[in-house]
C-alpha cells in the first residue's frame, strides 16, 4: 500500500501539468502513487501525462469517457486510490519536494485523520503571499475552512464517512468537502515549514467573474452543506455556528463575482431560504453577518438585512458641493441615501454614468474623489 495517493484532476492543462508532475515524482516521500484523471481534455494534456506514465510506474492515467467536471474527476481518483492517505493537487499548481513526507509523518505521529501544510499564493504579477491559516488551524481545527488541497486525508476516514465532492459542482465543492471532513476528523495535524504553491491565473476557476452554471454550483454547494449540517444529530451549538458561517460566506463571496441581476437574485434567495430555516437565528445574524452596518443588523425584517448585505459604502457630495450624505450601492442597481448613517432618506436609481446619481431626472450626487 502506498503511503500517499495524490489525485490530479486534469482538463486542458497542457502548459502547466509537467511542472506539477515534476514536483510530485521528485518528492522525498517516494512511496506514493500519482493518479491523473483526464476529464476529456481537447489539448495535449493526456499525451503529456502518458509520457510521464512511461517514465515513472507510480503514475496512473485514468481517462474519463466524457467531460464531467472537477468534482467527478476527483471522486474518480479517490475511488481508484490505494494509499493510506490521499492528497489533491490542481494540475496548474505544485508542491514543495518534502510536502508529502512531512504531512504523512505529522499525520501518523498523532494518528490524525488530516494533516495540513502551508500555502503560498503566486499572483499573476509574480508577487507571492504566504498564508497564516495554519497558525489558526493549530489553535482550533475548525478554522480550517478553505485551502483543502494543502492537506492529506486518511483514505479509510473518507470512505467510512462517504466524503466525496459534489458531482457537477465546480465552485464551492472544495469548501463543502473540507468543512465536512474537518468536523468529522479526530484531529488536524499542522506542519508549518512545507508549502503548496497555488498559482493564480486569469483563466482559472477563480477568475473575477462567474457564469450562470458556476452561480448554480455555488448555490448547490451552500445548500448541500446546510442540509448536511441539519443531519448532524449531536452537534454542539458552537460547531453549528462555526459551520453556518461558510454556508453563508460561500454565497456572499461569490455574489460579487457576477453582474447579472438574475444570478445575483438566485444567490440572495438562497440566503433567505436557508436563514428562514436555520437554528439560532439571532446568533447566526450576529456571528455570520457582523461585518455589515449595525443598523442593518438590528433590522426586524430579514429582507432588510439581506438587502443591506450587498451594500458598499461610498461618499457623495450633495449637488456636487456638500459632502453630507453617504449612499449604499445595492447590487449596482440602486442607492439608498443615509444621513448620519442613521436616517434613511430616499432610494434612487443609478445612472449610466458611474459617478453620477439621478433623482427625478436631475443630478443629485456626484462621487467625491
Amino acid at each position: 500500500m502506498p503511503k500517499v495517493s495524490v489525485v490530479i484532476p486534469c482538463y486542458n492543462v497542457a502548459p502547466y501539468v509537467a511542472t506539477c508532475l515534476d514536483s510530485l515524482i521528485n518528492q522525498t516521500l517516494t512511496d506514493i502513487e500519482i493518479i491523473c484523471v483526464d476529464d476529456k481534455s481537447t489539448d495535449d494534456t493526456a499525451k503529456i501525462v502518458t509520457d510521464y506514465v512511461k517514465r515513472d510506474k507510480r503514475i496512473k492515467l485514468i481517462k474519463q469517457r466524457k467531460n464531467q467536471g472537477v468534482s467527478v474527476a476527483r471522486n474518480t481518483g479517490i475511488n481508484a486510490a490505494g494509499g493510506e492517505y490521499i492528497g489533491f493537487v490542481d494540475p496548474d499548481d505544485y508542491v514543495d519536494l518534502d510536502f508529502y513526507e512531512k504531512l504523512y509523518n505529522a499525520a501518523t505521529s498523532v494518528d490524525a485523520c488530516i494533516a495540513k501544510g502551508g500555502m503560498i499564493s503566486v499572483q499573476t504579477n509574480g508577487q507571492t503571499d504566504k498564508s497564516d491559516l495554519s497558525k489558526r488551524v493549530e489553535k482550533d481545527k475548525r478554522n480550517f475552512n478553505y485551502q483543502f488541497s494543502t492537506a492529506i486525508y486518511r483514505r479509510e476516514f473518507l470512505n467510512i464517512n462517504n466524503l466525496r465532492f459534489l458531482d457537477g459542482v465546480s465552485i464551492g465543492e472544495d469548501v463543502n468537502f473540507l468543512i465536512k471532513a474537518v468536523h468529522l476528523a479526530n484531529r488536524v495535524a499542522v506542519v508549518h515549514d512545507t508549502y503548496y504553491w497555488y498559482i493564480r491565473r486569469d483563466d482559472s476557476a477563480y477568475s473575477p467573474k462567474l457564469n450562470h452554471s458556476k452561480i448554480v454550483s455555488v448555490a448547490h454547494a451552500s445548500r448541500d452543506l446546510y442540509e448536511w449540517l441539519k443531519r448532524q444529530e449531536h452537534i454542539s451549538k458552537s460547531d453549528y455556528l462555526i459551520i453556518s458561517r461558510p454556508v453563508f460566506s460561500l454565497i456572499n463571496y461569490n455574489i460579487k463575482r457576477t453582474e447579472i441581476q438574475a444570478d445575483q437574485e438566485i444567490l440572495a434567495q438562497q440566503i433567505l431560504d436557508i436563514y428562514k430555516d436555520i437554528k439560532y437565528k439571532k446568533l447566526i445574524l450576529k456571528n455570520c453577518f457582523n461585518w455589515y452596518e449595525k443598523n442593518a443588523i438590528k433590522s426586524k425584517q430579514l429582507e432588510e438585512v439581506i438587502n443591506s448585505m450587498f451594500f458598499t459604502q461610498k461618499t457623495y457630495k450633495l449637488f456636487g458641493i456638500l459632502p453630507v450624505f453617504k449612499t449604499l450601492n445595492s447590487w449596482g442597481r440602486e442607492f439608498r441615501v443615509v444621513l448620519f448613517k442613521r436616517i434613511n432618506l430616499i432610494t434612487c436609481k443609478k445612472s449610466k454614468h458611474k459617478d453620477v446619481i439621478l433623482f427625478c431626472g436631475l443630478t443629485l450626487f456626484k462621487i467625491s474623489h
